[in-house]
């Protein structure tokens, strides 16, 4: 197996199907979410749901339609909607989501392929990446400079679409200690307002930081 093929195994990716974000939605083109293999037990708890969810809308379209749904109906609607959700929300913590227009989104799990999903889904663009890659050294340094208001040096950095992972020593950020750290800092907090409080840990790799994430938030 090659290089390229074993990379195209490790590389997921979420397609909108049907709704606001595929390519007969809201737009011409179908978005695109990349993730790896350390978000599998989150999308798949997701995909779960979403499944659920939509067969029971569509199982049950002729009695809503025909105002005959029986109560245990009705609590079940309730039940797969509220599941649905929960999912949702779960995954728009951990950064594949941040709209309700993803909600009302039907998605599909493919590898990415981009010529095999522009043969099934139409038009589509990447619109988020969760894949954690190195980032320029002295961009993000210029970047983080910029939102400390003093000049940041680091040994290097790497980012997907929700984290920026700063390998740098602990007097970077807290003003004293040489030892080298790995600082995780979200883009954005809940609110959508840039994150100014680094977080540390030194346990984990960040891919054992962004599954470990991902567990706790199922989880909760």
């Amino acid at each position: 197996m090659s290089e390229d093929e074993e990379d195209c195994l490790d590389t997921f990716c979420l397609v909108a199907k049907e709704g606001d974000m595929s390519a007969r939605g809201m737009g011409d083109s179908a978005h695109v979410i990349l993730f790896g293999r350390e978000y599998s037990d989150l999308v798949t708890s997701f995909l779960i749901a979403q499944l659920k969810w939509e067969a029971h809308g569509m199982f049950g379209m002729k009695s809503a339609l025909m105002r005959t749904s029986t109560e245990e109906e009705r609590q079940e609607s309730t039940e797969r909607s509220d599941e649905y959700y929960d999912l949702f929300s779960k995954m728009k913590t951990v950064g594949f989501f941040d709209s309700k227009y993803d909600a009302r989104t039907s998605w599909d799990l493919r590898f990415f392929e981009p010529e095999v999903i522009e043969e099934q889904y139409g038009k589509h663009f990447v619109f988020r990446d969760l894949r954690i890659k190195d980032a320029d050294k002295s961009k993000t340094e210029f970047y983080l400079s910029e939102r400390w208001g003093e000049t940041m040096k680091i040994r290097k950095a790497q980012r997907n679409g929700k984290w920026l992972f700063v390998h740098a020593k602990e007097e970077t950020f807290y003003g004293e200690g040489k030892a080298q750290r790995v600082f995780v800092i979200a883009h954005k907090d809940d609110e959508g307002e840039s994150c100014l409080a680094p977080e540390v840990f030194s346990d984990y790799s960040p891919k054992e930081f962004a599954c470990e994430f991902a567990r706790e938030v199922a989880m909760a």
